[in-house]
């Protein structure tokens, strides 16, 4: 388990986290759950990589979601004893619902009747979506690649990068997240 979290945190290291949190706030302690995020947001900010976070609420429901320049600012905030510290001092008040690191991939895996659940390791949706653009880019080298050999090389980059994300955004992975549900929602 440990061995891919370290794969995990190697191949996403480079680049923006960004997290999605949700809070179950008691009845009548809103104004302290909220005087909570003012502060945990500020001790947040103060840490290197901070970029910024946003909060909502609807009713007795809280989101925020935060982001840091890279993986491991992420985990210094992420693992801090002061996080922890704020998160025992919220227990009293609200209880942490859901805390998702997001990669930007995972609205390739939202299926309408598993609304609400948390998106697939990320191991398995690089696997997923290499399952998807492997056979399309070897598809279009053998249909398309021959007939465009004479243009300039960031043209023919540009046609086949726009073809295969479209392709996968409104073709492929709706059918082939429904396709490998029971793999990648397995518990």
């Amino acid at each position: 388990m440990e061995k891919r979290g370290e794969l995990e945190a190697a191949l996403f290291s480079s680049g923006p986290v960004t997290v999605a949190v949700s809070f179950q706030v008691k009845a009548g302690r809103e104004a302290d759950f909220e005087l909570w995020t003012r502060e945990i947001t500020t001790a947040a900010s103060k840490y290197p990589g901070y970029l910024g976070a946003t909060w909502v609420g609807s009713g007795s429901t809280y989101h925020v979601v935060y982001r840091f320049a890279e993986h491991a600012l992420f985990h210094d905030w992420h693992e801090s004893a002061e996080r922890a510290s704020f998160l025992n001092r919220v227990a009293p008040i609200a209880s942490l619902v859901t805390d998702e690191h997001l990669t930007g991939m995972e609205t390739w895996f939202q299926l309408p009747e598993l609304t609400g659940r948390p998106a697939p390791p990320r191991w398995k949706m690089v696997a997923t979506t290499w399952a998807g653009v492997f056979p399309l880019l070897a598809l279009l080298q053998w249909l398309v690649g021959p007939q465009i050999v004479s243009w300039p090389l960031i043209l023919r980059v540009m046609l086949f990068t726009f073809i295969v994300v479209s392709l996968m955004t409104y073709l492929v992975m709706p059918r082939l997240a429904r396709l490998l549900r029971g793999w990648l929602y397995r518990q």
